[in-house]
Formats: structure tokens, sequence, C-alpha cells
């Protein structure tokens, strides 16, 4: 069928562009909703995209994409966000920990998202 195979990106949808990676973790840490990051290499910044919807859901706000880029594709399954009085900092993992920090799940997109594209080109 014409379209299965088509991504919607019709929906109201903000992207914020965030300073850093501790800045990312540092939201979803304060999120009452338990974030994950969504990971993909995007061919149209040639950088990879780590980033977090706030979503909105039904409301007459429109979704937030807040992401930022990094150069080197991220591989571990997990970010491990740790901070207290000597600073912040973060490390990639390939298993949880309930010790070191908090544990954010990474899930990695096999490709760009189409809706990224539209938005980061200014289609929409």
């Amino acid at each position: 069928m014409e379209g299965d195979n088509k991504e919607c990106s019709d929906w109201e949808m903000e992207l914020f562009e965030l300073s850093s990676v501790n800045d990312l973790l540092r939201l979803i840490a304060s999120s009452n909703s338990g974030g994950v990051i969504i990971g993909f290499w995007s061919d149209k910044l040639g950088r990879y995209v780590l980033g977090t919807f706030s979503g909105n859901y039904g409301s007459m706000k429109p979704d937030i994409f807040s992401y930022v880029t990094v150069e080197e594709r991220v591989d571990g399954g997990f970010l491990i966000y740790r901070a207290d009085e000597n600073g912040e900092g973060f490390y990639v993992s390939e298993a949880p920990t309930t010790t070191e920090g908090i544990t954010i799940p990474h899930i990695r997109l096999r490709g760009e998202p189409r809706w990224f594209v539209e938005r980061v080109n200014g289609e929409e």
C-alpha cells in the first residue's frame, strides 16, 4: 500500500538545540517521565544526534525534541549521568548501573528520521 512506509512528519513540533550533552542529560534527569535518549547519524549535519522528546500529547502545545550533536557515533546502550559536589559528567556503558549515577537508555535509530531533516532544513 502506498504510504505504509512513509513517516508521518506533519505534527506540530519544535526543535531545541542544546549546548552540551550535559545539558541534555540534566534535562532528562530533572524530568518526571524518566526519559530516553534517541540517537542517530545525521547526514544533513554530518554529526551524531542525541535527543529526547518532551511530549505534550494532546495538549495545545507542540511536542519538543531537545537535542545536541557530537562528532562521533555513540555506540553504548546507556549514558550514565553523575552530578555531585565535585561536578558533573557522564560516560557511555553497555550495562545500566544503580550505584554510579542516573542511567539513561540510549535508543539508536537505524537512520535519520525524515521529520528531523525536514525541520532542520526549515521545509515545514
